[in-house]
């Protein structure tokens, strides 16, 4: 399984149960393959 591309692994991130992102997509923020 290979996950490379916008939007395919998409994460809700909750610290200390609040919820700080919703649809947080690593890949997209740290710009593609960069």
């Amino acid at each position: 399984m290979s996950f490379n591309g916008i939007g395919q692994r998409v994460f809700n991130v909750t610290i200390n149960g609040s919820n700080v992102l919703s649809n947080f997509d690593i890949f997209a923020t740290a710009g593609a393959m960069n």
